[in-house]
């Protein structure tokens, strides 16, 4: 999910399209639409005057299957197989090196193979509780008034499984059927099984600080502005000292630490780290601060480009052509905009060219619609944001999207890139990757446009490319700064008294002044996560880059690779890290080169852009 707005256009266009629709009538009768032989576009009622759009109806309802049923009759049974497999463990004799010694088909093996069935009675409702707390959550998404509670209750009791789950294994260690239960015929090593009795050693201890986390972040989350609240301090203080203790269990010093490969699967070394934000410092700050001058002028100087004096004749609904493409493009719903709908429709047309895989960009996005696996999130309760949505008991992921704000065309592109991931098989552990196959899609969006807008003339496409420019630069720089920021609260360098202070002076060295609160909005939703979104905006530019000098395909060639078996092949087999060999596969430059911040540098938003 993309957490950094595009900022100086929001007003402006806000303004707009209110000025367009004030004085429109709904006139009452029965709408009627032509539809495409898709189920993206979205079609225009044929009857005059109608202002009402449409997009062909979903030939199933795909959210049907998420029924919340967890109860006290499943919890009842879940209760009892628990129950029976530490009866089962009870009644075992105690382990002897001198009599149970591993031997096939005998009649301890015989034995074990019967407790074992016990044993997965219980283990198979561990997919039942994920798959529970999935569909709660989605619905928690939805309305997180309403459903609040049974989120809240399946996470407790999914954590409260998984704590009994983890400590299953030591009891079993000291029965008679240790060299059965972990044998290498069923796949265990010597290292999996001190693995899994450290972790049982420390399962309650380690579950008693899950629940203390979930309820800070449950705690935040009620707080309706973070902004002034002395809570959130204190709040992120407490958090903090958690997160460290669960470290510590886990064997690392810091929780960052620990995130870095447990919760985002990412290689990349602190060195490496330190170095992209130097370089960051050094070239994306002058870069952005030129840049963001050139963008403000331009917005400001909106209103007269329009050639309607002032604005007035927005206000009677007298928008020129080319700027209800652009407020099509950046700020209406895909839902309801037909140029929205429709330019979504050919850029996933144009990316499904020639494909050589089974899975085609534009039809895999056609049976989102079609088969209707997606959420659209209405209403004040609704979660204010998009993501997709994996789990092991879906089909396919769900793609959700809150419908006032967050399901633009460029919204559902970055999603789409985690979707389509996921359906043809390129998921990478590395979050860094991950966010590269999302924000990529959008930068690939952005470059169809350079070539299809310009191609009719329009001007729209300066503006679109300075959003655009402005979300990706800003998101570094921010994603940066809190990087930095958690990093030396996790090491113990920033007191509570010092987090606002501390921040607004990371912030500023990377010239992003007046952000001084940004912290308090991401660091417990989101724990040592953005770094992803800077390492990944870096690369996603250079392939804009490259679209840019040589075009669409050329960009495109690209961004394809992020989604290939080769590739993932290409890292299993490389001698390096995987977000290192993922880039190299790409053609693209390490994070640290500073020949990448050169090619950013050298990205013209000035030229190529006029009427």
């Amino acid at each position: 999910m993309k957490k950094v707005g595009i900022g100086v256009l929001c007003a402006v266009l806000c303004t707009l399209l209110f000025g367009c629709t004030v004085f429109d009538t709904v006139p009452e009768h029965t709408c009627s639409y032509s539809y495409a032989d898709d189920y993206i576009r979205v079609a225009s009622c044929e009857q005059e005057g109608c202002p009402h759009t449409s997009r062909r109806e979903s030939l199933n309802i795909y959210q049907d299957v998420f029924v919340y049923s967890y109860d006290e009759e499943k919890e009842g049974e879940i209760a009892t197989a628990l129950r029976d497999v530490k009866t089962a463990i009870a009644a075992a004799d105690r382990y002897d090196e001198n009599t149970d010694g591993f031997v096939k088909d005998s009649e301890l093996y015989q034995k074990n193979k019967a407790f074992e069935e016990i044993y997965d009675r219980y283990c198979g409702y561990q997919e039942y509780l994920e798959v529970q707390e999935a569909y709660a959550y989605v619905r928690y998404c939805l309305d997180c008034i309403e459903y609040a509670d049974d989120y809240e209750e399946i996470s407790q009791v999914l954590a409260d499984y998984n704590e009994n789950y983890l400590s299953l294994f030591p009891l079993v260690y000291e029965t008679e059927y240790r060299e059965y239960f972990f044998s290498e015929e069923d796949g265990w090593t010597q290292d999996d099984v001190d693995a899994v009795l450290s972790l049982g050693d420390k399962a309650q201890e380690q579950a008693a600080l899950t629940s203390e986390i979930n309820e800070i972040e449950r705690a935040f989350r009620k707080i309706s502005d973070p902004t002034n609240s002395e809570e959130v301090l204190s709040l992120y203080k407490d958090y903090v000292e958690k997160n460290n203790r669960y470290a510590v269990l886990a064997g690392y010093d810091t929780f960052y630490q620990y995130a870095q490969e447990n919760l985002y699967g990412r290689s990349v070394d602190l060195a490496e780290i330190e170095e992209m934000q130097a370089l960051v410092k050094e070239y994306i700050v002058p870069y952005y601060r030129e840049f963001s001058e050139y963008s403000e002028e331009l917005f400001e100087n909106l209103y007269s480009d329009m050639g309607v004096g002032d604005g007035i004749g927005l206000f009677f609904g007298r928008m020129p052509t080319w700027l209800s493409t652009l407020t099509a493009l950046l700020a209406e719903s895909i839902e309801t905009s037909v140029i929205a709908s429709e330019t979504l429709a050919s850029y996933l047309e144009r990316m499904g060219e020639n494909a050589t895989s089974e899975y085609n960009f534009f039809d895999c996005a056609n049976d989102i619609f079609k088969e209707g696996n997606y959420y659209i999130g209405t209403g004040e309760n609704a979660y204010a944001g998009a993501f997709t949505y994996v789990n092991e008991g879906l089909e396919k992921p769900i793609l959700y999207m809150e419908r006032e704000n967050y399901s633009t065309l460029f919204t559902f592109v970055h999603e789409y890139g985690h979707y389509f991931a996921d359906i043809c098989g390129a998921e990478y552990d590395s979050y860094d990757i991950k966010e590269m196959q999302s924000i990529g899609d959008e930068f690939l969006l952005l470059t169809y446009l350079q070539e299809t807008l310009q191609a009719r003339g329009s001007s729209v496409y300066k503006y679109v490319q300075c959003a655009q420019m402005d979300s990706i630069c800003s998101s570094i720089l921010l994603a940066c700064a809190v990087d930095e920021f958690e990093r030396k609260v996790y090491e113990g360098s920033i007191p509570q008294s010092e987090y606002d202070t501390a921040f607004a002076e990371i912030a500023k060295t990377y010239g992003m002044e007046g952000n001084e609160s940004y912290w308090r909005y991401v660091v417990i939703e989101s724990p040592c996560y953005y770094l992803s979104y800077a390492l990944a905006d870096l690369s996603v530019l250079e392939v804009y880059g490259t679209g840019c000098e040589k075009g669409f395909d050329a960009a495109k060639e690209i961004y394809l690779k992020f989604f290939d078996g080769e590739g993932k092949t290409y890292c299993e087999e490389s001698e390096k890290n995987v977000e290192e060999a993922f880039l190299e596969y790409a053609g693209l430059h390490a994070w640290d080169d500073e020949e990448l911040f050169l090619q950013i540098t050298e990205i013209s938003y000035k030229e190529g852009s006029e009427k």
